[in-house]
């Protein structure tokens, strides 16, 4: 009689028989493709950020550099956006609806 081994990809389980090294759940995932998660595997976490343009009085158009001094306006973020891959809910801040600091502060601690 042989031992019983874990699966591969450590997520816990027993493997059926000794031909294989994945349990049936690491198999079917592994034929659905990427965007199945692993139990027990690593998470991917989505994030997109959209910032504003940064506003500049300046002359000239090409291989310019321009002073920070020029800048009237800075660039500043407007909006992030978060999602955990292959979870439904999506996290959404924006500078119009929360507020820049509110919006910084939540971010931070996301």
């Amino acid at each position: 009689m042989s031992k019983r081994k874990e699966c591969r990809y450590s997520c816990g389980r027993l493997v059926e028989n000794e031909t294989t090294t994945r349990c049936r759940t690491c198999r079917r995932a592994d034929k659905a493709g990427p965007s199945v998660i692993r139990p027990g595997g690593p998470r991917t976490l989505l994030i997109d950020i959209e910032t504003s343009l940064q506003l500049s009085y300046h002359f000239g158009r090409w291989n310019v550099n321009i002073n920070p001094e020029l800048n009237v306006e800075p660039t500043r973020i407007l909006c992030v956006a978060a999602k955990w891959l292959g979870e439904p809910h999506t996290i959404f801040f924006s500078e119009w609806q929360h507020g820049q600091a509110a919006m910084l502060a939540v971010c931070g601690t996301c």
